[in-house]
């Protein structure tokens, strides 16, 4: 996609210095991540109602390159409601609230490790911006 806007603004040696780090970096991420076992997650961008990702999100290619399993991946809505039942039931190893678009900071950390009665180690403030 980078060197496609490169091109149509006629800049495509920037476009591919850019995309050229953007591989080498994904490629340090898919080494480190390998021979490790996956970790389940659910990646949660707003509260009221929770709502998550599935598996055509930008989030959700990040985190599986890096050896992640989305619980919410195939669900037909890009960014599916999901319950805190849904969330219980699901139970990944690891909670990852965005900070986009949803500002989650830490008291919703401990909000929802008390909803969920799991330690707030499993929770992580994801942040949104990059």
């Amino acid at each position: 996609m980078v060197r496609s806007i490169a091109a149509a603004l006629d800049r495509s040696a920037q476009g591919d210095e850019i995309a050229e780090e953007i591989e080498r970096r994904a490629a340090r991420v898919a080494a480190a991540a390998e021979g490790r076992g996956p970790v389940t997650f659910a990646y949660l961008i707003w509260t009221k109602p929770w709502m998550s990702v599935n598996r055509d999100t930008f989030a959700h290619a990040l985190l599986s390159n890096a050896g992640g399993v989305n619980v919410f991946a195939d669900r037909e809505e890009r960014y599916p409601e999901v319950s805190i039942e849904e969330l219980r039931k699901a139970s990944p190893d690891l909670f990852l609230l965005c900070t986009e678009p949803f500002p989650f900071g830490s008291g919703h950390a401990a909000d929802l490790s008390l909803d969920l009665d799991i330690p707030e180690d499993r929770i992580q403030i994801a942040d949104g911006e990059y």
